[in-house]
C-alpha cells in the first residue's frame, strides 16, 4: 500500500505539497455559494424552472431552520428516508420525489462537461509538464492517510482514482443558442474497490459566474451531488465494481463555518474543547443528537442525498455513524477552521 499519492517525490517537496495543496485550493469539501446552488444545501431547488430542472422548480426536500435543533431535526428526517422505497420516501417528503432528475450519464457531455480520470502516481516529473500540480493530485493531500489505514475501513490509496469534470465543452442552452462554458471544476476521488467516495475540490458553475465573475452560462446539470454520482458510475464501470458497493463517504478538510461550528458544538457536548487527532477520533452513531446534527449539516446532507437520490441504482443504503477528527500539524491549530483539517467520515451500510 502506498503511503501517499506523492510518495516518490523528494521529501522536502512532499512536505511542502502536504501543506500547500489543501490550502491553495481553499478546501476540499467546503461548499461555495456555487457548489450549493443559491441555498445552503446542495439538494435544494435552483433558480431556474425549465427543461430537466422543472422538477426542482420548488424545493425538492422539506426545509428546516438552520439552528442546532433544526439540524438535528433535518438529520432525523434524512435518516428516516434511508430505508424507504422511492414511493414511500415521496410520501414522507410531503409528496415530492426524492430521486434526482439526473440519472442518465449522457447528460454530462450534453451540458458541456469534459471528463478526465487520473490514477496514481498523480504527479510525475518525467511526464510532460502539467499546467498545475493542483490539477493532478487530490486536494486533501495527506490528511486522510491515517484513516485509510483504519483496519475497519482500510483503503489502498493505490486504488484511488481522481475524477475531474470540467465545464469547458460545447453545449446548447434550452433556447437552442450555444452556451458559454464557465470553466467550473469538480475533482473528486473514488475508490470502488474499497467502496470509498471522497468529496474533494469542487468549484461549481454558479461559483464561477457569481463569485469569480466568469462570463459563462450555468448549465442545467450543475449540482455537486449529481456530478459526483456520474463520476462514481464512470469509475465503477472502469473498475468493474458494482456501484452499490459504498462503504464510506468522506468530507475532507471542512472549513465552512456553519458546519465547523456545529461539529465543535457536538464535540463540546462530549466534553471536548478541541478537534481530536485520529488517535482520539470521536464516533457519533446516528441514534445520538450529535450524529443527527452532523447528518443534518450541509456536509452531512450532501452525503445523505448522494444515497437517497439514487435508490434505484444503489438500492437502500443508510448512514450509521460519523467519525470526526482533525489532521493539524502543530499544537494550537486544532480549533482553526483553515488549519485544523477537520474531516468527516460517514459509514454506509445496507438499510
Amino acid at each position: 500500500m502506498a503511503s501517499t499519492a506523492l510518495h516518490w517525490l523528494p521529501r522536502n517537496f512532499r512536505l511542502l505539497l502536504s501543506w500547500l495543496i489543501p490550502h491553495a485550493v481553499l478546501t476540499g469539501a467546503t461548499p461555495t455559494p456555487g457548489a450549493i446552488g443559491t441555498h445552503e444545501d446542495d439538494f435544494l431547488s435552483l433558480p431556474i424552472a425549465h427543461g430537466a430542472l422543472a422538477k426542482r422548480a420548488r424545493k425538492q426536500f422539506k426545509e428546516f431552520p438552520p439552528h442546532y435543533e433544526g439540524r438535528i431535526d433535518k438529520g432525523r428526517f434524512l435518516l428516516s428516508l434511508f430505508g424507504l422505497s422511492e414511493e414511500q420516501a415521496k410520501i414522507e417528503n410531503e409528496d415530492r420525489d426524492v430521486a434526482s432528475p439526473w440519472q442518465d450519464p449522457k447528460a454530462v457531455e450534453q451540458w458541456g462537461w469534459t471528463r478526465t480520470l487520473k490514477r496514481p502516481p498523480f504527479y510525475d516529473y518525467e511526464d510532460d509538464a502539467p499546467e498545475s500540480v493542483l490539477d493532478l493530485v487530490p486536494g486533501f493531500g495527506f490528511s486522510l492517510n491515517k484513516a485509510f489505514h483504519d483496519p475497519d475501513h482500510e483503503i489502498d490509496d493505490d486504488d484511488n482514482v481522481l475524477s475531474s469534470y470540467k465545464h469547458n465543452g460545447p453545449f446548447k442552452l434550452p433556447n437552442g443558442d450555444a452556451g458559454r462554458s464557465t470553466n467550473a471544476m469538480y475533482n473528486n476521488v473514488l475508490n470502488p474497490k474499497a467502496g470509498a467516495v471522497i468529496f474533494d475540490r469542487n468549484f461549481s458553475p454558479r461559483y464561477k459566474t457569481t463569485i469569480k465573475k466568469v462570463e459563462g452560462d450555468v448549465p442545467e446539470l450543475e449540482i455537486l451531488s449529481d456530478i459526483i454520482y456520474f463520476q462514481w458510475l464512470e469509475v465503477c464501470a472502469q473498475e468493474d465494481v458494482s456501484p452499490d458497493k459504498i462503504n464510506v463517504i468522506f468530507r475532507a478538510h471542512v472549513t465552512y463555518a456553519p458546519t465547523f461550528q456545529l461539529v465543535m458544538r457536538t464535540l463540546k457536548e462530549k466534553g471536548l474543547e478541541s478537534i481530536p487527532g485520529w488517535r482520539d477520533k470521536v464516533v457519533f452513531p446516528m441514534d445520538t443528537d450529535q450524529g443527527l446534527a452532523i447528518l443534518g449539516s450541509v456536509h452531512g446532507a450532501g452525503a445523505a442525498l448522494f444515497l437517497i437520490q439514487h435508490k434505484e441504482r444503489f438500492g437502500l443504503k443508510k448512514i450509521t455513524e460519523v467519525t470526526v477528527w482533525g489532521d493539524y500539524n502543530e499544537p494550537g491549530l486544532e480549533n482553526d477552521p483553515e488549519k485544523a483539517f477537520l474531516n468527516l467520515r460517514f459509514t454506509v451500510t445496507d438499510a
